[in-house]
C-alpha cells in the first residue's frame, strides 16, 4: 500500500506565506513490526502497534509528519495523532501508535 499526504515546507520559518510550498510526502507499508493483524490479544490491554514504513517519495518527510487516526474503531486508539520521525527518500522507519483492546470480547 502507498500512502501520500501534503505537508508545508516552510523554508527558514519565514513569516511570508509566499515562501511556503506544499510538498507531497509518500510512504509504502513495509511490514507489521509488532502485533500482527488478526491476532488475539486479551481484553482491556494497552499495546503498542508498530509498522515499518518506507519513504518512497522524492522529498524527505520533515518533522511535521504525523500518524493520524482517520478510519476504523476509534475507541481502540488512545491518541488521534502520533509523531513520525523524518525519513529521507528510500529510508525505512518505524511508526507506532498506542492502542487499547476493547473491554469486552
Amino acid at each position: 500500500s502507498t500512502i501520500s499526504a501534503n505537508t508545508v515546507d516552510n523554508n527558514n520559518n519565514k513569516k511570508n506565506n509566499e515562501n511556503e510550498k506544499k510538498i507531497k510526502v509518500m510512504a509504502d507499508f513495509v511490514k507489521d513490526v509488532t502485533l500482527p493483524d488478526r491476532t488475539y490479544y486479551p481484553t482491556d490491554t494497552v499495546l503498542t502497534k508498530t509498522w515499518k514504513m518506507k519513504n518512497n517519495g522524492e522529498h524527505e518527510w520533515g518533522n511535521k509528519v504525523e500518524l493520524v487516526f482517520f478510519k476504523g474503531n476509534e475507541s481502540l486508539t488512545l491518541e488521534k495523532r502520533y509523531p513520525v520521525i523524518n525519513a529521507k527518500p528510500g529510508q525505512e522507519v518505524e511508526v507506532s501508535a498506542v492502542i487499547k483492546t476493547p473491554n469486552k470480547p
